[in-house]
């Protein structure tokens, strides 16, 4: 209906629950130590602009997906802005790996004259379409959008995921805190099941899950004895990872090893 209107009235879509200003960047901190806390402070809120897709490319082309072929949206396309949530970004990426589970989250596939655009989520256990305007938070110096984006620069769909994603849950800094199993179910609607590596059947789990092409994800911890571990390993600590296969293999005396295929999507 609002689509509709707006086209009448030939004009741009501007979201009255979500708009461009202070509230939908930081809506749901209570406090200004809170806002820190996140990884943004108010203070510092001059530094981000809103503007409209049309006035960040200018001339430039644009669209949602460059190409019309899926197998073009990948892994890492996806470049993280100054928000900290790379829990979020790191289950786009996993997602990325099939490309169409990607595709089907948007209700909208191309660029519209209204300039709205949908996405589906699964919040709270019921699916749900997100609806937001072209407004995206910029770096006021260089006028190209400061949180997660494309690596494609005119390529947008990262961007307004991420923009659906904090209109669900009430602001972009709101999202800086989450998981990779809560943003799973959200993008996916699936029940996720969680293991730590002292669980006794894990390999076998983590192989038969593969063979079923489950999405599978890895993360690492941020204790200063994982921390002396993982850089021997060459492993980043308190990071997230696409497990994209596993192998059950014989090395030569004959002893069973699993060896495990990781993509660090940054």
């Amino acid at each position: 209906y609002i689509k509709n209107n707006c086209s009448k009235k030939n004009s741009i879509f501007l979201d009255q629950t979500f708009p461009p200003n202070e509230n939908s960047l930081f809506k749901g901190l209570k406090n200004q130590s809170q806002s820190q806390s996140h990884g943004q402070n108010r203070n510092n809120i001059g530094k981000i602009i809103w503007l409209p897709i049309k006035e960040i490319y200018n001339n430039l082309k644009f669209d949602l997906f460059l190409s019309e072929e899926i197998e073009q949206i990948k892994p890492n396309n996806i470049k993280q802005g100054i928000l900290k949530n790379s829990y979020f970004l790191s289950t786009l990426a996993a997602l990325c790996e099939t490309p169409d589970k990607i595709t089907k989250l948007f209700i909208t596939k191309n660029i519209n004259d209204t300039m709205m655009f949908g996405v589906n989520l699964c919040k709270d256990g019921e699916w749900k379409e997100i609806y937001v305007d072209s407004y995206l938070p910029c770096d006021s110096e260089k006028n190209v959008p400061c949180f997660a984006s494309s690596t494609n620069f005119s390529e947008l769909w990262v961007s307004i995921i991420e923009k659906c994603y904090a209109k669900a849950y009430g602001s972009y800094t709101i999202i800086e805190e989450g998981s990779i199993e809560e943003s799973l179910y959200d993008l996916t609607g699936c029940p996720c099941l969680t293991l730590d590596n002292s669980h006794n059947y894990l390999l076998e789990i983590l192989t038969k899950s593969n063979e079923k092409k489950f999405i599978i994800t890895a993360c690492s911890g941020y204790t200063q004895a994982s921390k002396e571990l993982l850089k021997e390993i060459g492993l980043k600590e308190n990071h997230s990872y696409t497990i994209i296969d596993v192998y059950d293999v014989i090395i030569v005396d004959k002893t069973q090893e699993y060896l495990i295929k990781m993509r660090n999507p940054w």
